[in-house]
């Protein structure tokens, strides 16, 4: 029962985040994002590689729109 419980509580701290993340939420995204997480982003496009920090890992989401001209924006959790 522990299990689901927990599962339970990983799936609405996973919501939370995708929310937050797909409204601009800022403050969400800073209580539930720890300071030492690490942000990887796919590829071999200049902006692909391991962003260490939730500071570098938030300078990392503001590039998604930056560095296609605010033309696309990735949306989590659909």
């Amino acid at each position: 029962m522990a299990d689901v419980t927990l599962r339970n509580q990983n799936s609405e701290l996973v919501r939370r985040g995708c929310a937050a993340f797909n409204s601009g939420d800022m403050d969400t995204l800073t209580q539930i994002i720890d300071e030492s997480c690490i942000w990887h982003t796919p590829g071999k496009s200049p902006i692909a590689r391991d962003y260490e920090g939730r500071e570098a890992t938030f300078g990392q989401f503001g590039r998604y729109g930056g560095e296609t001209t605010g033309l696309s924006r990735p949306t989590f959790c659909m």
